[in-house]
C-alpha cells in the first residue's frame, strides 16, 4: 500500500452516453449479464446496495454497511467510523450483479482489512481490500459451468508459491487462478495446470477465460496462457484469496475488483479491460515525454533552487552519450549529490556526503545511449536510490544542504553532463517507496508522475521551456546552452 492519504478520488466511473446522449452508463450497463461482481466502485447504475460491510475493531466490534458517493466507495464515512486510528475489516463484499452472490467471512481472524490506523488502504491511489495470508471471503450460493470469464484487479504484496487469487469452495469443482510452485501465474480446472509468466508485485489486471478445452490468461491485456486445456469443471461457489477450504494457499494481496461472467467474453475482453484500466490506471499507456533538455558536455549547466526540507523524493530520466565521467546533479556546497561515474568498463553511481565528502559507490550500470529512470528518496540522512525500478543503493549517513543544486555539473564545474535530461520531478516532504520507483519506470514506458505521487513541488518537463509545472513555480536558469537546447525524447 502506498503512504498517501487521504484518497485522491477521481470523478465518476468511466461513462458513455446512451441513446438520449446524457445517460450515465457504468461497466455492467455497458457489458451486462455478469454472474457475480465485486468492486470498490459502483458497477451498475441500477444497483442500489452497498459496496461492503465492515467491522470496526473497537469496543463492541460495531458493524456498518459502506456504500458509494459519486460511484466511488464512501471513504469519508468509512474513515469517520475509524476516528482515533481504528482498523476496519471486511465482513461482506456485496455482489453488484443482482444475483445476490455476496462474498462473506464470519470468522474474525480471517476477515481482510480495509482501514489501517484510521486510513483506508489504497493501491494505485484507489481503495483496496488487503489480505495478509490468513484471510478469505467466500460465497457458496452458485454453481456455474464453463465457459467462465474472470476479470480481477489485484496486487500481490508478497509473492509466495502456491497461493490462490480465487478458487471454488468445493474440492471437486475448481476454477483457479493462482501462483504456482515456481512463482508463475497459472490456471487449473481439474485437468492439467497451464503456466504463464512470472508473477510480480505490480498491480495487475488478470483476465482468465475457462472455456472447456480452450482456456486463456491475459495479464494487463497481453496474452499469457494461450489455448490450453486446463479442465472442464464447474465453479461451485467462490473463495477469494484462498483455496476452497479458506485455510490453505492464502495469498497476501490487495483486491479491488472481481467480475465473473458465465460466458466467454473474448469478444468484449478488450473493451472491458480498457474500462477497468481507465479507472484503476493499472498499466498506463506509454507516457508522452515530448522534448528533453540536451547538455553538450563542455560547459552547459542549469541552476536548480531545490529543497527546503530534509525529506524529499526526486524522479528524472537520463540519457548519457558515453562512459566518460558525468555529473547529473551537483550541490552548490562542497561535493555533489548525484554523480554518474565510469570506471574501466563499468558505470557507477556515487552519492557523496556534502559534509564529510565521503564517497558511497554502487555498481549498477546505466544503459549508455538509452533512457534510464532514476528515483531518489531522502529522509534526514537516509537515502535510497532506484535505477529503472530496481533498488540500487541504500545509505543511512548522507547528510547535506540541498537548498540549491546544479544540473549538469558540480559546484566547482567540470565534469559536465554530456547527454539529455527529461521530466525532473521533486516532491518535498514525501518519502518515496520502492513501488513508486517501479510505477514511475513503468517498464521503461514512463508514467505521468502525478498518477504515482500527486502534487509535486517541482516538475520540469523541458517541453521547449524551463517552466516549473509543480506547485512551487521555481523556473530553471540555463547557463551556456545553445539558443535551442530542446530535442525530441528519442
Amino acid at each position: 500500500m502506498p503512504f498517501l492519504s487521504p484518497i485522491g478520488l477521481s470523478p465518476l466511473n468511466i461513462t458513455r452516453a446512451g441513446a438520449s446522449g446524457d445517460a450515465v452508463q457504468l461497466l455492467l450497463d455497458l457489458y451486462p449479464n455478469a454472474a457475480a461482481a465485486y468492486s470498490l466502485r459502483k458497477l451498475r447504475v441500477g444497483y442500489t446496495g452497498d459496496a461492503i460491510r465492515v467491522r470496526i475493531d473497537t469496543t463492541g466490534q460495531p458493524e456498518y454497511n459502506i456504500g458509494f458517493v459519486n460511484n466511488e466507495l464512501d471513504v469519508a464515512t468509512l474513515e469517520g467510523y475509524c476516528t482515533g486510528g481504528l482498523d476496519a475489516f471486511v465482513i461482506t463484499w456485496y455482489d453488484q450483479s443482482g444475483n445476490g452472490y455476496n462474498a462473506t467471512q464470519a470468522t474474525v481472524s480471517r476477515q481482510p482489512q480495509i482501514v489501517s490506523s484510521g486510513v483506508v488502504n489504497t493501491s494505485g491511489l484507489k481503495p483496496t481490500i488487503s489480505t495478509d495470508g490468513s484471510n478469505a471471503l467466500s460465497s457458496n450460493t452458485f454453481n456455474l459451468s464453463q465457459p467462465l470469464t474472470f476479470f480481477l484487479v489485484s496486487k500481490i504484496n508478497n509473492v509466495v508459491n502456491n497461493n490462490y487469487f480465487y478458487d471454488s469452495n468445493n474440492v471437486n469443482n475448481r476454477n483457479i487462478t493462482y501462483v504456482n510452485s515456481i512463482g508463475n501465474y497459472s490456471l487449473f480446472s481439474g485437468g492439467s495446470p497451464a503456466d504463464g509468466s512470472i508473477a510480480t508485485t505490480n498491480r495487475t489486471l488478470l483476465t482468465s477465460i475457462f472455456n472447456t478445452p480452450n482456456s486463456y490468461l491475459y495479464v494487463n491485456g497481453n496474452l499469457d496462457i494461450n489455448n490450453q486445456s486446463v479442465g472442464t469443471e464447474t465453479l461451485q461457489g467462490l473463495t477469494i484469496a484462498s483455496s476452497y477450504d479458506e485455510i490453505k494457499n492464502q495469498i497476501t494481496a490487495d483486491f479491488q475488483e472481481l467480475i465473473i461472467y458465465n460466458s466467454n467474453q473474448s469478444s468484449n475482453r478488450v473493451e472491458i479491460e480498457t474500462n477497468i484500466n481507465d479507472y484503476y490506471n493499472i498499466y498506463p499507456e506509454t507516457y508522452n515525454f515530448e522534448q528533453a533538455l540536451e547538455f553538450d558536455g563542455v560547459d552547459d549547466f542549469a541552476d536548480l533552487p531545490l529543497i527546503e526540507s530534509q525529506n524529499f523524493s526526486m524522479s528524472f530520466w537520463i540519457n548519457v552519450n558515453d562512459t566518460d565521467t558525468h555529473v547529473i546533479l551537483g550541490e552548490s556546497s562542497a561535493g555533489y549529490f548525484f554523480a554518474l561515474f565510469s570506471q574501466s568498463d563499468r558505470n557507477r553511481f556515487n552519492l557523496i556526503n556534502a559534509t564529510s565528502n565521503v564517497n558511497y559507490n554502487y555498481t549498477t550500470p546505466l544503459n549508455i545511449g538509452d533512457w534510464n529512470h532514476v528515483f531518489f528518496s531522502y529522509n534526514s540522512g537516509a537515502s535510497n536510490l532506484y535505477l529503472n525500478g530496481v533498488a540500487t543503493a541504500k545509505d543511512g549517513n548522507n547528510t547535506g544542504d540541498f537548498s540549491w543544486l546544479y544540473l549538469g555539473q558540480r559546484s566547482s564545474g567540470a565534469p559536465f553532463l554530456d547527454g539529455k535530461l527529461d521530466d525532473l520531478v521533486v516532491w518535498d516532504g514525501v518519502t518515496g517507496t520502492a513501488q513508486n520507483a517501479i510505477d514511475l519506470y513503468n517498464g521503461g514506458a514512463g508514467a505521468d508522475p502525478t498518477t504515482v505521487i500527486p502534487n509535486p513541488n517541482r516538475w520540469y518537463k523541458f517541453n521547449n521551456n524551463l517552466n516549473d509545472s509543480g506547485s512551487d513555480g521555481q523556473n530553471l536558469t540555463l547557463n551556456n546552452f545553445s539558443a535551442n537546447p530542446y530535442v525530441p525524447h528519442t
